[in-house]
């Protein structure tokens, strides 16, 4: 093998069985990644592991094929794996790709026609059409194998036998590697239907089977019958400083959690908080021990809606927080867009607090859904599409904030920090996490459909708080000092 250069190309489109061939054949004496060259941050990331990793021979990444192409790639052979369409579907389907931002931002740079569709579903089928297209026109003129995963390892052994890839003498079957269910996604199973897609996917994926030698197994969609699934599990997490108020444990056993499995975790005692910081860290390493998806981080001080899970829920994301405000004066929503760069071209002793909090897009939103103008906890009865917004570098505090377990699994700590630049003001440890997560590749929003209210005592302060003191601030001559707010009024 050339140096900087590889023998052998697994790929496909994803969760069709390549960490399996990748052990597989290492056991068979032919050392094998998985995804150890190729992967989501790119050709240079690809080329300075091959470099570092001399010693493989070969490669199974399904992110492969948008470079085999590539100068590097060029001596390489390449089996192109499939795998029955309705089972990589479903798979995407159980283990939603979307929660891996990175990997789906790369696939959609690459096959741009799983951009165009929204749904899970959608683009998994998409993936599978344009994905598997793109392998077989960059391997028409090459050496390769098409090899589906069904047949056994009897072909890909052949195969790599009469390339020279491996001496056959020197291989004993009995001993191979031989768990195929490796790499599995656990979760429940849900069914792909073709009347669930959109139509205009449904024929070039009946033609890709044909021409795979697949037949797709179109069972009777249930009607009235509730599919089997498994409840969603959340750990309700506070820190705990001081004692609790009526409010606060009223909103909590007020919460509608029919479906969904429920764990309350809190750290610290009544008269001996632990630093912030500390203690939302000491709350995820207690998401962790569990199997529980979700941790909804919610403040000691916060009211909730009965319906603020379930709807933070239905918008299956990693990162979604309520809207919520400040209770200090003057009252202000607690969350921004701005990113890093933003930020830093600001003077950081004293800044426009219009700079630094969403003001105006609130007060926006309230304008167009006045029910919401309330100090209590809330919820639009409806769900507006334009209630997710993304944050793309901005923050929301973790007043009340819903985290799938997949951030804290792959991004690694510090979580939680905090600094005191501004004081209270874009500096706090959940704008430390909501910023790091994002920098790592997760994508956060906040839900402007739902608000969790701030308790001063059993009083609630809230959206109708915010909308008065908007009414009396020039928020652009209110500025955020070290220590606290300049007002001005209008």
């Amino acid at each position: 093998m050339t140096r900087g250069k590889i023998d052998l190309i697994i790929t496909g489109t994803g969760r069709c069985g390549t960490g399996y061939v990748a052990q597989l054949l290492s056991s068979a004496g032919f050392p094998c990644g998985h995804e150890a060259i190729f992967t989501w941050p790119g050709l240079d990331f690809a080329k300075a592991q091959l470099e570092a990793q001399p010693f493989l021979r070969g490669d199974a990444s399904w992110l492969a094929a948008a470079h085999l192409d590539n100068d590097i790639l060029s001596e390489a052979k390449v089996v192109h794996l499939v795998r029955h369409p309705q089972r990589v579907i479903e798979s995407c389907l159980r283990a939603n790709p979307g929660r891996t931002p990175p990997y789906l931002r790369y696939l959609e740079k690459h096959c741009p026609e799983v951009a165009r569709y929204e749904s899970v579903l959608d683009k998994a089928a998409a993936r599978y059409i344009y994905w598997n297209e793109l392998i077989e026109q960059a391997t028409e003129n090459r050496e390769s194998l098409f090899y589906k995963i069904e047949y056994g390892i009897t072909p890909l052994l052949s195969w790599m036998y009469d390339q020279q890839l491996l001496d056959e003498s020197k291989v004993d079957e009995s001993k191979l590697f031989s768990d195929t269910a490796y790499n599995h996604k656990a979760g429940p199973t849900k069914k792909a239907y073709l009347e669930d897609m959109s139509p205009e996917l449904r024929e070039p994926l009946l033609e890709i089977c044909e021409r795979y030698g697949y037949l797709w197994e179109e069972d009777k969609k249930p009607r009235f019958t509730p599919t089997v699934k498994r409840a969603p599990s959340v750990m309700i997490a506070t820190p705990v400083a001081g004692s609790p108020s009526w409010a606060y444990v009223d909103s909590l056993m007020s919460l509608d959690i029919s479906g969904i499995q429920i764990r309350m975790a809190r750290v610290g005692a009544p008269g001996k908080p632990l630093p912030i910081a500390m203690a939302r860290t000491l709350l995820v390493q207690e998401l962790l021990t569990t199997d529980f998806e979700y941790i909804l981080m919610v403040d000691l001080d916060a009211q909730l809606h009965p319906g603020t899970i379930k709807r933070l829920l239905s918008w299956d994301v990693p990162i979604i927080g309520a809207l919520a405000f400040l209770k200090e004066c003057p009252v202000m929503p607690a969350w921004d867009l701005l990113s890093k760069v933003d930020r830093e071209s600001f003077d950081p002793n004293r800044v426009s607090v219009r700079h630094l909090f969403a003001i105006d897009r609130t007060r926006e939103w309230l304008e167009a859904h006045p029910e919401m103008i309330v100090d209590e906890a809330a919820i639009l009865s409806d769900r507006p599409s334009d209630a997710l917004v993304k944050l793309d570098g901005g923050h929301v505090g973790a007043h009340c904030l819903l985290v799938h377990r997949d951030v804290f699994d792959q991004v690694p700590p510090p979580w939680f920090q905090g600094t005191n630049d501004l004081a209270r003001f874009g500096t706090g440890e959940d704008v430390f996490f909501v910023r790091r997560v994002q920098e790592r590749g997760f994508e956060a929003y906040i839900d402007l459909s739902v608000q969790a209210g701030h308790l001063n005592g059993e009083t609630s302060i809230g959206a109708r708080s915010f909308m008065a003191w908007d009414a009396l601030t020039d928020w652009e001559k209110t500025v955020a000092v070290s220590g606290g707010v300049e007002w001005a009024r209008k």
